[in-house]
């Protein structure tokens, strides 16, 4: 993102942080939703939550590291 782009970005509200190249498809559709300009086009909040609960469920576990006694 250029810092030239920024002024008219923040005006037209179309700043949007660079999605990285890893990133999942099903993340990156839920956030380029959430961006739409149109705000009847964006998931509801009820819908948002829906599909992060499915996606972090489809997430594999790492296993929790224990602090040092």
């Amino acid at each position: 993102m250029a810092i030239s782009s920024s002024p008219s970005g923040i005006v037209n509200n179309t700043l949007r942080p660079p999605v990285p190249s890893f990133c999942d498809t099903e993340w990156r559709m839920l956030m380029e939703q959430c961006w739409a300009p149109d705000p009847p086009i964006r998931p509801s909040f009820t819908e948002i939550a829906r599909r992060l609960r499915t996606m972090a469920a489809a997430c594999p576990t790492r296993p929790h590291a224990h602090p040092a006694k």
